[in-house]
């Protein structure tokens, strides 16, 4: 049995300096919503209703348009919490609920970008790169830290992926022979990981950056 929990999906890169994200979760939305024909613009059915007041730009949303048809957006603007718009496209008709949306946070400090490997026997993080276009390619940085309040992220990987070669890559992170280990040793219990992106040079262009985290629960 495996669990899996995602980093980035197709992140474009904006910084040079190294950002850590992951989707929080997943959440069904609330209320009825709808487009004008295909339209980038969504609205709520009923106004005032508020379906969209706990999303934010840059989360993913899901509309489930059939049993075998899944629509995934990203969030470019929010207007109100009545109305958003996404990146594509999308023809939702006159109104549906089947909705979900997947928090994206993404910061530089030490609170950003940590998800649990508490319960992993192993795990394993996961990059998929289909497109690097930032100049200098795009720099990755695996860090973890332990459990104690006053743990530290350290890394264990760092690497660089060139710009124009389509990237498939897997990194064991509870690995005790990884380098990168600090003076004070290997955590004795493992909490956390994060993955660092950034561009080595620049982030011009559009890269298509996905990055998942996979365990084997101990139970």
């Amino acid at each position: 049995m495996k669990d899996r929990k995602i980093f980035y999906l197709n992140y474009d890169l904006d910084a040079t300096t190294f950002k850590y994200g992951k989707v929080t979760g997943m959440h069904q939305g609330f209320g009825g919503i709808k487009t004008t024909g295909s339209s980038v613009t969504i609205d709520t059915v009923v106004s005032g209703q508020g379906p969209f007041a706990p999303v934010l730009v840059g989360d993913y949303i899901w509309f489930y348009l059939s049993e075998t048809s899944v629509a995934k957006r990203r969030v470019v603007t929010k207007p109100s919490n009545d109305q958003i718009t996404v990146d594509v496209a999308v023809n939702l008709g006159t109104g549906m609920t089947a909705w979900y949306f997947l928090p994206f946070r993404i910061g530089n400090t030490d609170a950003d970008g940590g998800h649990s490997v508490e319960a992993y026997e192993t795990a394993f993080v996961e990059i998929e790169f289909a497109t690097v276009i930032a100049g200098g390619g795009c720099d990755v940085s695996i860090e973890i830290k332990g459990r104690a309040p006053a743990a530290k992220w350290f890394a264990i990987f760092t690497k660089n992926y060139p710009a124009g070669t389509p990237v498939r890559d897997v990194v064991e992170v509870n690995r005790k022979d990884a380098t990168g280990i600090p003076a004070g040793g290997w955590p004795n219990m493992l909490g956390s990981v994060r993955v660092g992106l950034k561009g080595g040079t620049d982030f011009v262009g559009t890269d298509d950056l996905s990055v998942f985290l996979t365990g084997n629960p101990r139970w």
